[in-house]
């Protein structure tokens, strides 16, 4: 009876070394993990930006002069691939709502830009890329013609209005 009490308590024993050699590395993923994201939870920007598309084929470009928006003829030579037409549109982007809508020329001029890549708050806009890996299953190319805000380690995707061609978008000025 004494061995079959004593064989029962063994069995109840906790292999304390094998808990830890469990936990250990689920406490160091879920920390590292911690440390990446709960500080993106409070980065919330706030500065919009103005973009325009098609500008390849108009002949004008838009640009940011003093912080004003403006149109500069864009010489096309006699050989040109692209003919000229009048099809550049200007969108601003509201970050808050990652949504973009359509303004004027003229309503674009009564706002306050500034042409610098990064933001005031330390926002970038960036191409997203896609790597092939080392096997065809390791395609990710999703992301290639996307465009990102960053800062540090937040990212965030934007809905830019491409019109399906990743190529036409140029990037302005932030609003101020």
């Amino acid at each position: 009876m004494l061995q079959l009490y004593k064989a029962h308590q063994m069995t109840k024993r906790i292999n304390i070394p094998l808990v830890v050699a469990i936990l250990l590395p689920i406490a160091m993923i879920l920390f590292i993990a911690a440390s990446i994201y709960l500080p993106t939870l409070f980065i919330h920007p706030d500065q919009n930006f103005i973009y325009s598309t098609n500008s390849y084929s108009a002949p004008y470009e838009y640009v940011i002069q003093n912080g004003k928006l403006e149109k500069r003829p864009y010489p096309y030579g006699s050989n040109s691939y692209y003919k000229p037409t009048d099809s550049q549109t200007l969108f601003i982007h509201d970050v808050k709502e990652n949504k973009s809508r359509q303004i004027s020329f003229e309503e674009a001029q009564g706002l306050n830009f500034d042409p610098n890549p990064i933001s005031q708050e330390g926002f970038e806009i960036v191409q997203g890329s896609g790597s092939y890996g080392l096997f065809p299953f390791s395609y990710s190319g999703s992301s290639r013609y996307s465009h990102y805000l960053k800062k540090d380690s937040f990212s965030k995707r934007l809905n830019i209005n491409t019109a399906g061609n990743y190529y036409d978008y140029k990037f302005l000025g932030w609003v101020q």
